[in-house]
């Protein structure tokens, strides 16, 4: 795994990290369920590695700030103990984390901020934006011409009616691609596709939930077209990536790509 994250600069373990720390914020705001104080400790050290792996996964802990402060307004500011320990601790582990490597690895999280300064980031938010919009589009399948326009145009209907239907219930997802984007378009350089890949599971969450909407809520034929989709773009996607395989002729280095 670590091979592997050496050759994709640990894209996809931010993409695995980032996804556990929503399902933690989640579960931990939500306090009719039962979260130890071992979930907690372990939710803290798992925000922190999101920032410790790439510079934008320190994203995660606003995203658990703002969603918990949120849900304590939401709740007309009724203070819950449980909650208020479990944010603790995550506090806790999360700083003594960030000390320890600060004492082993001097300059690692300063070398981060170094990149970022007034004049780069207005440069960069220019360049960025536009092209990590039009990066969006590589997620899909694109060997097709023809398969390619239909896949995006019919993922992007469907990812749509996902979020529209489901906007509030996942707020925190929002929070999260809104802010990890924008941390994304202000970075002085752009990393191409694969920056993006912690956004995937996010994607393919909203085109489910899409899909199951039109399924439930609409006519005949548009309920099948509902079940049916979702899996053919998973098809598209993974033919994509099997298509690019070939082309390369070698498994062992995946340098870009949707699936790097």
């Amino acid at each position: 795994l670590f091979d592997y994250k050496n050759e994709i600069n640990a894209d996809i373990l931010l993409m695995l990290f980032t996804t556990l720390s929503m399902l933690f914020i989640k579960n931990m705001a939500d306090t009719s369920k039962t979260f130890t104080l071992l979930q907690a400790a372990l939710a803290g050290l798992t925000f922190f590695l999101c920032a410790f792996i790439k510079a934008a996964g320190v994203v995660i802990i606003f995203v658990f700030v703002i969603y918990v402060i949120l849900s304590f307004i939401k709740r007309r500011m009724t203070f819950n103990s449980r909650l208020f320990r479990n944010v603790i601790i995550v506090f806790a582990v999360y700083l003594v984390a960030l000390i320890f490597t600060n004492n082993k690895l001097p300059n690692f999280f300063s070398d981060y901020v170094s990149y970022y300064n007034f004049q780069a980031i207005i440069r960069a938010a220019v360049l960025n934006f536009a092209s990590y919009i039009l990066l969006v589009k590589n997620f899909f399948y694109n060997s097709n011409d023809v398969l390619y326009a239909i896949s995006v145009l019919i993922g992007s209907l469907i990812l749509i009616i996902g979020v529209a239907s489901n906007f509030r219930k996942y707020f925190y997802l929002n929070l999260f691609s809104l802010l990890f984007l924008f941390i994304l378009i202000i970075t002085p350089y752009s990393g191409g596709v694969r920056y993006l890949l912690p956004l995937l599971p996010v994607a393919f969450l909203y085109i489910f939930l899409g899909a199951e909407y039109l399924s439930q809520h609409t006519f005949k034929t548009l309920s099948f077209f509902g079940t049916a989709v979702p899996f053919l773009l998973i098809f598209c996607f993974c033919v994509n990536d099997f298509n690019y395989l070939g082309k390369q002729n070698k498994t062992d280095k995946i340098n870009n790509g949707a699936f790097s």
